[in-house]
């Protein structure tokens, strides 16, 4: 039963869904009737519009013709317009917003060229070209007066002291990348010289275009300007040249040179070199490489006027003659002003004087190393004889010549010095001391000091040049010391030249680059003198030595008297008294010259002195030696200890010192 009931219950379900087949069936057969009489009437639609833009197709050719027309209308207008739209802000001036301005003024070019060319058959055009060239002229005036102002705010002197890039401690990192800023702007010139000169062989011609003045040189370079305002300039100055209406005269063109020509003068005269080297006292102190402020003012005067050839390039664009014109009148004031004090410079007569003069070669390395950059910012000038950079030259040359003569005056020098009197301890003497710093100091100047020594241009070049100059110099130096020798006791004599000699040898041996550059002959020359000096100081001990001496016992028993022993040791104390009265004063500082000189005068001495002593204990009776010896051994020996020391010993009484070894 249950089973049947089931089966009941799945038919009548069938039954449904075979009843709701059949509506959606008819249901759908009726859609598709529906859809196949709107195809139909579409069919009609499509027809019928295309048969419709057909017949509208010349109106819709009208309608863009009309709308090109009142296109080309309103472009008239407006251009006819321009000159009254924007006359109110090209009246206000720029007010800081240059670039804002910049396109104002743009707006009346096209403007101008529109009424020139398309419409100037227009019979309004000739009135309002007039009237958009009569605000161009006020606009021009307004850049003009904007950029004077703009370059009147950023040209206000500035002590180099203040600026980061012109420090000491910067300013030679500056100097050295202004200068690779002007190599490489050289070498960029040539090379786009001989692409020309290439081009004109070949019959190529291209057309030149505008260079594009991005950047001058590396962005490490010193500006002395704020980027900012650079970009100011330039923006302002492009306006001012791209308009066709010219208005002669225009301010700028006046300020600019008169306002950074004050601005560099004046930064450079807040260091009051001048004063500073006048206020400069050199004449005891050993120069410096680098330390003079002279030295300071070159270097910050060629950055300065890099910086100015850089600002003039970006910041107005300038190329050819006209940069030219406009670095000649920038920096006219300036140069002059180092030349003059460079002219200061080269007349100190201190500076002829020792040590001072490599101030001078300092200066001449510095100034040749930078003459590519005065070249390239200041050499192109028209002017052959006012050239700033032939002044340049000239004082360059000058500076050469003064330090040969220099170098030359310093061996003049030496030899005068043979008239001044032998120091009275017999030391080394200044002018030996002075003149080995002297030539040891120009090692620090190899790198200019082979191109201007004094010799002729057929002697030999190179390091030849300086071992002959040092040789020379020393040779002066040995005579002038002989001379001077030769005007004093014999005693002080030998012991001044000996120190002499021996510190020019030590000197000389010791130090690594005048070893090396150093005739040998000259070497052996002065170990000849030095050991001549030491035999002949030996030689004055000789009296001492032949009172102590019985060259007729030869090894036997003295046969002196009582009296001859007398008359010997009188001799002998004479002679020491006599000695050490007149080395009482004299000194060797070189303590292992002075062991050697001394002990060997001991050891020849006091053997003699004391075997003496001995013999005459033989013959004399004790009473008589305490009266006749003066010195005992042991203070004898002290006596050796301070001689040539420069004090004198305290020489204990014979009596009570006692003669017992």
């Amino acid at each position: 039963a249950a089973v049947q009931a089931l089966m009941e219950a799945e038919e009548a379900e069938l039954d449904l869904l075979e009843m709701q087949l059949k509506e959606a069936h008819g249901r759908t057969t009726t859609a598709v009737g529906l859809l196949d009489s709107f195809d139909k009437r579409v069919d009609v639609l499509e027809k019928s519009m295309k048969e419709l833009n057909e017949s509208i197709k010349p109106m819709r050719i009208k309608q863009r013709n009309i709308t090109a027309a009142l296109s080309e209308v309103f472009r008239v207008l407006e251009q006819l317009n321009m000159a009254n739209e924007v006359e109110a802000k090209i009246r206000q001036g720029p007010s800081g917003d240059y670039v804002a301005f910049a396109k104002y003024m743009h707006r009346l070019v096209e403007a101008e060229d529109f009424l020139s060319g398309p419409a100037k058959d227009f019979k309004s055009a000739p009135k309002v070209l007039e009237h958009v060239k009569t605000v161009e002229k006020v606009g021009i005036k307004q850049c003009d007066k904007a950029l004077v102002a703009l370059i009147t705010r950023v040209s206000a002197a500035v002590n180099p002291l203040n600026v980061e890039k012109l420090k000491p401690s910067k300013l030679t990192e500056s100097y050295q990348q202004a200068i690779s800023d002007c190599v490489a702007e050289k070498k960029a010139e040539k090379k786009q010289q001989r692409r020309a000169a290439k081009e004109n062989d070949t019959g190529k011609l291209k057309k030149s275009s505008p260079s594009k003045q991005a950047e001058y040189g590396s962005n490490d370079g010193y500006l002395p300007v704020a980027k900012e305002k650079v970009k100011d300039m330039r923006t302002l100055l492009d306006t001012i040249r791209r308009h066709p209406t010219k208005i002669d005269g225009l301010e700028w063109r006046k300020q600019y040179p008169k306002n950074r020509a004050s601005f560099l003068y004046g930064s450079i005269k807040l260091l009051r070199i001048d004063s500073v080297m006048m206020e400069l006292n050199l004449e005891h102190t050993l120069y410096i490489r680098g330390s003079h402020p002279f030295l300071y003012l070159l270097k910050v005067v060629a950055v300065l006027i890099t910086s100015e050839f850089r600002l003039a390039k970006l910041g107005l664009g300038l190329e050819g003659d006209e940069l030219v014109t406009l670095m000649d009148k920038v920096c006219e004031q300036t140069v002059s002003y180092l030349l003059d004090t460079g002219s200061n410079f080269l007349h100190l007569r201190e500076f002829a004087r020792e040590f001072q003069h490599f101030a001078w070669l300092d200066v001449l390395y510095q100034l040749s190393e930078g003459l590519t950059l005065f070249e390239q910012t200041l050499g192109k000038s028209n002017k052959s004889r006012n050239n700033m950079y032939s002044e340049i030259i000239s004082f360059c040359s000058n500076l050469r010549e003064n330090c040969k003569n220099a170098l030359e005056s310093f061996v003049l020098y030496v030899r005068a010095s043979a008239n001044h009197p032998a120091r009275a301890d017999c030391n080394v003497s200044q002018l030996t001391s002075t003149t080995l710093s002297y030539i040891k100091h120009l090692f620090k100047y190899l790198d200019i000091i082979v191109d201007i020594l004094p010799y002729p241009p057929s002697s030999a070049r190179g390091p030849q040049l300086l071992i002959d100059f040092i040789c020379d110099t020393i040779d002066e130096l040995v005579d002038a010391m002989k001379v001077q020798a030769a005007n004093v006791d014999p005693l002080p004599a030998s012991i001044f030249l000996m120190n002499n000699s021996n510190h020019i040898l030590k000197s000389v041996t010791e130090h690594k680059d005048l070893s090396k550059n150093t005739d040998q002959k000259l070497l052996r020359d002065l170990t000849k003198t030095y050991e001549s000096e030491l035999s002949r100081y030996r030689t004055c001990w000789n009296p001492c030595i032949e009172s102590l001496l019985d060259t007729k016992s030869r090894g036997k028993a003295s046969t002196w008297s009582s009296a001859k022993y007398k008359q010997r040791i009188t001799q002998f104390n004479e002679a020491v008294e006599e000695l050490y009265s007149s080395q009482q004063k004299c000194v060797i500082p070189d303590k292992a010259l002075r062991e050697k000189v001394i002990s060997e005068i001991r050891i020849t001495i006091m053997p003699l002195y004391e075997g003496f002593l001995d013999r005459m204990k033989d013959v004399v009776a004790a009473e008589k030696m305490d009266k006749y010896v003066k010195f005992s051994p042991i203070t004898l020996g002290k006596m050796f200890d301070h001689i040539l020391a420069g004090s004198e010993a305290p020489r204990t009484n014979p009596r009570k010192a006692g003669l017992n070894k």
